[in-house]
Parts: structure tokens; C-alpha cells; sequence
């Protein structure tokens, strides 16, 4: 997704299969700021969600935690393609921001 500047939604992948809704909402809550939604979709083999967060700048660091580990797993974290699910296979990838 293109990040037009005023985007507050952030698409997270690898979603550890033992989080809930409410853990990943604190998890993005406590580093980030406000958040306004949490969906979690996907199935056991691939979880992903949609956090839309109050403001900007908690989407800014939200946008930071690409590669953290949230439960055991690393998640991905990129600019939401907007709808709620969607989107074909591969298509949400976060970029890779130099180190």
C-alpha cells in the first residue's frame, strides 16, 4: 500500500497463532500510542491484522516494529492496503528499511 501521508492503519504479518485481538492491541497500545481498531484475520498457518491506531505519530512507530518479536514471532509490519482483508496472496509485504 501507498502511504499517502495521512494513513493511520498499519498492516501487521506473523501474527504468533497464541495472541488474541486484545494482546496485540496492547502490545501496538504500550510502544505506539492510542489505537482505535485491531482486526486479526488469517488462519493457523499465516495470522495477520489491522491496527488502526488514533494519530499519526503512533502509526509512525508502529511502522518502526517491523522485525520485533511480538509473542515468538517477528512481524511484519507495512502500510495497510486500506480495505479490511482483501488483497491477493503475496501482495502485503513490508519493505525492508535499511538498518
Amino acid at each position: 500500500g501507498k502511504d499517502d501521508g495521512t494513513t493511520t492503519t498499519v498492516y501487521v504479518g506473523n501474527v504468533d497463532n497464541e495472541l488474541t485481538e486484545d494482546e496485540v492491541r496492547n502490545f501496538f497500545s504500550e510502544r505506539c500510542g492510542a489505537v482505535k481498531k485491531v482486526h486479526v484475520s488469517g488462519d493457523p498457518t499465516y495470522r495477520f491484522a489491522f491496527v488502526e491506531f488514533q494519530d499519526r505519530h503512533a502509526f509512525n512507530i508502529a511502522m518502526t516494529l517491523n522485525g520485533t518479536l511480538m509473542g515468538v514471532n517477528a512481524i511484519k509490519v507495512g502500510v495497510s492496503k486500506g480495505g479490511q482483508g482483501g488483497g491477493g496472496g503475496g501482495a502485503l509485504r513490508a519493505t525492508e528499511a535499511p538498518a
